[in-house]
């Protein structure tokens, strides 16, 4: 299984302008039509969001005290391993156009997607190659619930030691809830430098929809070294301790103006740099997994023109709701259903704009959707932002916006459980 929203490139390094996820083609590989890698169908058999991460992710942050007496079907297990071989190394790169020092996964920045199937086995081996200087390393598979299996959730000094410079550690297990997520380096401030990549679970839907776009990472972007962001946060001087994100990405990409650049800095940069590009197809509705793999910045996204279907936070399929703006904190995931206008329309700016909680230079990354195949070499387009999203970039907080639209398929009532406070 593969995401044409996701393909890679493998470079020793990016030249300006240039990211791990190129032009989508013109062909998407993965629709609502069933993915059975299993003879008898689909892995997860007759479990469905009714009876499953409906409430068992919710259960954990709501009813910590119960989580050894949760009531939702314990996962499928399939047998399927799905394996993955990651080689961790520093970079030089150029994803806005400036170039600077990155952390890659397997040449890419960001990582390269993790897909399985719900019930799978994932099993990823990390080779530690980090030099100039060597680090340590460990990953992370966020929101994972490692049950029975703790030692494998990456976080070092808690479930394991760093991964030694030259050594190698393979992480197996358990995709035991379904839906959108990431993994992130848990070392330093690795992730903040380009350690992060997205995880895709499939499992039961609860909405129809035709095309899977894949994910799309948010990330704001720090052109300084991380290792020096985390010494000078960590700084008794009041001056340093703050750090303002120079850029803000899409799938790795923005332009940035490099007028901006720090009088004496000497690093080269190029204020063309290429942007992420969405190919959707007229009257089929698509689904987009957004994730805030940032290091500091809540991020607002939107679609000029078209409005957003939210069918689920993090783990946790809800009942559908329209929007023009969703909001993400580091760390957030949210599905949503997009249905392409009719005709051949467009192309139309996608963006994801850092909230004015957050200190930054350039706050907004644009990307665009397509719908001929013509527009792909398009320029950046001049659509308006809806009003609701020019709104709430104006009056956004540190928060999500309002939550009250989030409402789980199946309650805690529902299951027969009492609320603990």
């Amino acid at each position: 299984m593969r995401y044409a929203a996701f393909v890679a490139i493998f470079l020793p390094s990016l030249v300006a302008g240039q990211a791990s996820y190129p032009e989508l083609p013109s062909q998407y590989l993965l629709t609502t039509t069933p993915v059975t890698p299993l003879p008898q169908g689909f892995p997860w058999g007759p479990k469905t969001a009714n009876n499953t991460n409906v409430c068992k992710f919710f259960l954990i942050v709501t009813l910590l005290a119960h989580l050894t007496n949760f009531s939702p079907d314990n996962p499928p297990h399939t047998g399927v391993i799905r394996a993955y071989d990651f080689t961790i190394t520093r970079g030089w790169a150029a994803p806005d156009g400036y170039y600077k020092d990155v952390m890659m996964v397997n040449n890419q920045f960001p990582g390269p997607l993790i897909e399985a199937n719900w019930g799978d086995t994932i099993q990823v081996t990390i080779h530690n190659a980090i030099t100039a200087p060597e680090e340590g390393t460990a990953l992370h598979w966020h929101g994972i619930l490692q049950k029975d299996m703790q030692w494998m959730d990456g976080v070092p000094g808690v479930q394991q030691c760093p991964i030694a410079p030259g050594g190698s550690f393979t992480y197996s297990f358990l995709a035991d809830l379904y839906g959108t997520t990431w993994y992130h380096s848990h070392y330093s401030g690795q992730y903040a430098g380009g350690v992060v990549g997205p995880m895709v679970i499939h499992g039961p839907s609860t909405v129809a929809y035709d095309i899977d776009i894949g994910p799309i990472i948010l990330t704001d972007h720090y052109h300084r070294e991380y290792f020096d962001i985390v010494k000078d946060t960590m700084s008794t001087d009041i001056n340093k301790v703050i750090q303002l994100s120079d850029n803000n990405l899409i799938n790795g990409r923005n332009n940035f103006n490099c007028s901006t650049v720090a009088t004496g800095d000497t690093r080269q940069c190029f204020s063309n740099a290429a942007t992420s590009k969405f190919r959707f197809y007229s009257g089929k509705v698509h689904r987009l997994r957004l994730i805030n793999a940032g290091a500091e910045a809540t991020l607002l996204f939107s679609i000029d023109g078209h409005t957003m279907k939210v069918i689920a936070n993090d783990f946790v399929p809800i009942i559908p709701y329209d929007t023009k703006v969703v909001t993400l904190g580091v760390g957030q995931r949210t599905d949503v259903l997009v249905q392409a206008q009719a005709g051949t329309p467009g192309p139309f700016v996608m963006r994801s704009t850092i909230s004015a909680c957050s200190l930054f230079v350039q706050p907004a990354a644009k990307a665009m959707v397509y719908y001929r195949t013509q527009d792909a070499a398009a320029a950046m387009p001049n659509t308006s932002p809806w009003p609701e999203f020019t709104t709430a970039v104006a009056n956004a907080a540190c928060g999500n916006v309002d939550t009250s639209s989030y409402k789980s398929i199946k309650t805690i009532q529902e299951l027969g459980l009492s609320t603990v406070t």
